[in-house]
């Protein structure tokens, strides 16, 4: 949208990144739009592609609510440009018929809950009981229905707990990886790459978290039965995770609905998130391991080219040496290149992490 002429109401040429048709809310704030609904619809919002891939576009687990939670991180983008016509776009045809109106009050209860457990805790107190004042006045969802206090902000932590040094001569591994249930080539050469890796040089241990993704064929379980006992016997401790499991724990009370895992493959975005939160309780037990998150088609074996007329060589990662001199600088994440991977470009492959990252680094100021 480089620029928006509608002919009929206005004649300027205006350079915008936001056009708002049929109401004035192109001013508001964030604030404003935690504390109740700006009626901005989305048939009648347009936003430049650039900018909504920059806040992550639509929330997908917010059960309602998700045009105003999508308006908040526009309205805190820098530099973010809008402007609103007063004429409406589109005209919807709402008759008075109650049928047409959604009496599911559970749901509608739920999508406020989330919506202010993500936001309440960027806002002041103050704005937090506004919010609650309007919920109670419209939807007659009183403050108990809600979180007292806003989800405690993330402490300041140190590397590792008190008392507790980290390891001078080598680093302890923590590996996830997600594969299907039916245990492809590439996954099982990925778990032959990480049962050498026991011995390779400054690591001191490993350990690996398997999540596997559905539905279960009927010879899965022991294809992974022998894979798993495989990884033992070189010395790598494993956690497996079944789509059993994560059916039972990953429950509708979670923040993050999923699909039966027992029924379906579950989609990356939930898998990566279920594999961090066990990987991240693995290394909890295991005071400075590095949490390392690998595809499973995936080798420590990668080429390095050289200049031209230079043969290529190849090398083996990790480099511990390499990555104990960052821990030493401070670096708390590393981020490898792929020396096979496609030719995207760098900034595509990271944005959805990167925008996670940024989030829990927000609460925590």
């Amino acid at each position: 949208m480089p620029k928006v002429i509608v002919s009929d109401t206005f004649d300027a040429e205006i350079e915008v990144d936001c056009l708002i048709i049929g109401g004035g809310a192109a001013g508001l704030t964030a604030a404003e739009i935690f504390v109740k609904n700006p009626h901005i619809q989305g048939s009648n919002l347009f936003v430049k592609l650039a900018r909504l891939l920059e806040v992550g576009g639509f929330d997908e687990n917010l059960l309602s609510c998700t045009d105003r939670d999508l308006c908040i991180r526009l309205a805190r983008l820098q530099g973010f440009v809008t402007h609103s016509l007063a004429s409406h776009g589109v005209h919807h045809y709402a008759d008075l018929r109650l049928d047409r109106l959604t009496l599911d009050r559970e749901t509608k209860g739920k999508g406020l809950r989330r919506f202010f457990e993500k936001h309440a805790g960027d806002f002041a107190g103050q704005l937090q009981a506004e919010f609650l004042r309007v919920a109670q006045e419209r939807f007659s969802f009183g403050p108990g229905h809600f979180r007292e206090t806003p989800p405690p902000r993330i402490r300041e932590r140190s590397a590792l707990p008190e008392g507790v040094e980290p390891p001078r001569d080598g680093l302890y591994f923590v590996i996830g990886v997600t594969t299907d249930s039916a245990l492809p080539p590439q996954a099982l050469r990925l778990f032959g790459e990480i049962a050498k890796l026991t011995s390779h040089p400054g690591v001191r241990g490993v350990a690996a978290v398997l999540l596997e993704n559905g539905p279960a064929e009927p010879s899965a379980e022991t294809k992974w039965g022998e894979a798993v006992g495989a990884l033992k016997a070189s010395g790598v401790e494993v956690r497996w995770i079944t789509p059993g499991e994560i059916a039972d724990q990953w429950s509708r009370e979670q923040s993050v609905i999923i699909p039966s895992a027992r029924q379906c493959r579950l989609p990356i975005a939930i898998t990566r998130s279920i594999l961090n939160y066990h990987v991240y309780k693995e290394c909890q037990g295991r005071p400075g391991a590095v949490a390392w998150i690998l595809d499973d088609d995936k080798t420590f074996t990668f080429e390095v080219r050289g200049d031209d007329g230079d043969p290529a060589s190849c090398r083996r990662s990790p480099n511990v040496g390499q990555l104990l001199a960052l821990r030493e600088q401070g670096v708390d994440v590393v981020i490898g290149q792929d020396s096979a991977a496609a030719p995207l470009p760098f900034e595509a492959t990271i944005r959805l992490q990167m925008l996670d990252l940024e989030q829990a680094l927000r609460r925590q100021l």
